[in-house]
């Protein structure tokens, strides 16, 4: 069957929403210090004045965040470029399943965040890659039996 354009336009938002996940995820998986946000939030001026039993443990938990963020657009790298792209209808479910159960509880620690501390954590790129999922689940409707992706990604 003829792949609509809509279903074209839900899988270019689909690869960038996994794009800017693997990005995020790899950003906090392979940082050496915590990013400037998380030093605000703390109030602390620079990471050298936080001590070196705390820099491994929040070392940790900036890492960990960012492997879940990488196994999570990896998980859905894996339906979009396979079921998704077969017109598997409860591929596009999936995809945005593992988005929101990731990325949504994400969102709002990083509004709490904003709210609560003097941290501007980049809640608006976040924000922008959950309207582009929801988008896509919508704009592929009508995915059932038709094969998605192909000449875009083939």
């Amino acid at each position: 069957m003829k792949t609509s354009i809509l279903i074209r336009v839900s899988f270019f938002l689909n690869i960038m929403v996994v794009s800017m996940g693997m990005i995020a995820g790899c950003r906090y998986l392979f940082a050496t210090q915590l990013l400037k946000y998380h030093l605000d939030a703390m109030s602390i001026s620079a990471w050298a004045l936080v001590d070196a039993g705390h820099h491994a443990m929040l070392l940790t938990f900036l890492r960990v965040a960012g492997l879940g963020m990488t196994t999570a657009s990896t998980a859905m790298g894996i339906l979009l470029f396979g079921a998704f792209r077969r017109g598997e209808n409860w591929s596009r479910w999936g995809i945005l399943g593992i988005f929101l159960i990731h990325f949504g509880p994400l969102q709002i620690n990083m509004i709490g965040l904003a709210a609560n501390t003097p941290a501007s954590p980049p809640y608006l790129l976040n924000t922008a890659a959950i309207v582009m999922a929801v988008t896509a689940f919508f704009l592929s409707r009508d995915l059932a039996g038709k094969e998605a992706g192909r000449g875009l990604a083939a």
